[in-house]
């Protein structure tokens, strides 16, 4: 007997849309009737697209200028104008490295060229085989000396990626025939982050201590830094009005005090605010410091000439050179803790004491500002606190109703 939604008929509006183009029609059948048309519709979209790429797309086009023209010369005309629009000019002077490597071994490149799997495969190649090139000359002209043996896989995602976002210009202008298909290649994720253990970090502290005469908080920089969880140049670019006493919190805020090279305010990575409540300890280090130095709004908190001489900090209207890493990397010398202890590690200790004290890993993303969850699982997902209901699973096994065996060494 056959089904009896199968044989009721309806009448649907099939809708759908590929590559910015929609088809519409309306249907009246049964169910199988209704998918059977959106099939149709689907192939006959697909050969349209396929047809007006592979005949009038020049047309369109103008003859496809991309052609012709050079990588070299995309990145000369065309994408100043881009990146002074869409980029900050934090951003525009990070991907000064990735332009220069593209250049190096795609400039010649036409911008269909570029379009080749063969082309990008053949640069992920080239950047592999010849490893990092330095494209600064020190002041007796000589190239200065990269800084690692090896590009890493994230260093040529980030080249691959740069291509792709001035390939999507290029085809927006109307100057190739499709948008770019880059695929990323595979990187190594097998790093765990490691943060300082606790018997590490109490032996840092004391460290810290022998750093008083010319570091005189160095100490309380590193619990507040731990306690918190922010980022360096969050801590050392914060002002007394992002402390709310009020409602007990610290907000991490674009500081109007801290000026940018191109003159805007200083902001949160990724442009996120976020608010970090106080533990015990911040409360009282932040007393202690308001007691003994200026507090106005526009202050700063931690009482230093722009993190110096706990850790140096570039900015556009301070000169930092030759004042060196600042006292902090003194005293994990100091401790013998070299490769154990960062600054950034600090916050990997924030991070991970809540998340084995049982926090919800979507607040400690919060407090932490990632982007997105994601992000923080795959950093941390381990220590979360599924990592504690392992340990107390595991501990089913010592009782009694797992059985009587009983092991003497």
């Amino acid at each position: 007997m056959p089904n009896e939604q199968s044989t009721i008929t309806e009448t649907k509006v099939v809708q759908v849309q590929r590559n910015g183009r929609r088809r519409t029609r309306r249907v009246t059948g049964t169910a199988r009737d209704i998918r059977v048309a959106k099939r149709q519709l689907e192939s006959e979209l697909e050969r349209e697209l396929s047809d007006r790429t592979a005949k009038t797309a020049p047309l369109e086009r103008g003859g496809l200028p991309g052609e012709t023209m050079t990588l070299n010369d995309f990145f000369a005309t065309r994408w100043p104008s881009y990146a002074s629009v869409h980029q900050n000019v934090h951003s525009r002077k990070l991907n000064e490295n990735k332009i220069a490597y593209l250049l190096h071994h795609l400039g010649d490149k036409t911008l269909e060229d570029c379009l080749l799997s063969s082309t990008v495969d053949g640069f992920i190649t080239a950047m592999k085989e010849t490893g990092p090139l330095s494209f600064r000359s020190n002041r007796d002209g000589s190239p200065r000396k990269t800084r690692c043996n090896k590009l890493s896989d994230t260093t040529i995602n980030k080249s691959l990626q740069l291509l792709k976002t001035a390939l999507h210009v290029a085809y927006n202008d109307r100057l190739t025939s499709r948008p770019p298909r880059i695929k990323l290649i595979r990187q190594d994720d097998s790093k765990a982050v490691l943060p300082p253990s606790e018997h590490d970090f109490k032996t840092f502290l004391d460290s810290c201590e022998q750093c008083r005469e010319w570091a005189p908080y160095l100490p309380e920089v590193v619990v507040f830094t731990a306690e918190t969880g922010m980022r360096k140049t969050e801590v050392f670019t914060l002002t007394w009005k992002s402390v709310d006493w009020e409602r007990g919190l610290i907000r991490v805020e674009e500081q109007p005090t801290f000026k940018l090279i191109d003159g805007s305010n200083w902001k949160p990575k990724n442009l996120r605010n976020r608010e970090i409540p106080l533990s015990t300890r911040v409360k009282q280090i932040l007393r202690m410091w308001m007691e003994k130095h200026p507090h106005g709004p526009d202050d700063v908190v931690v009482p230093s000439d722009l993190g110096s001489p706990y850790y140096t900090i570039y900015r556009a209207d301070f000169e930092t050179k030759g004042s060196g890493q600042g006292y902090f990397y003194e005293a994990v010398k100091y401790a013998g803790l070299q490769g154990k202890i960062t600054f950034h590690g600090l916050r990997h200790l924030f991070a991970v004491r809540l998340l084995t004290a049982g926090a919800p890993v979507t607040v400690v993303s919060e407090l932490l500002g990632h982007k997105n969850i994601e992000h923080t699982v795959k950093v941390y997902g381990r220590y979360s606190n599924d990592s504690k209901v392992r340990f107390e699973t595991i501990r089913m096994l010592d009782t009694d109703a797992y059985g009587q065996l009983t092991y003497t060494p």
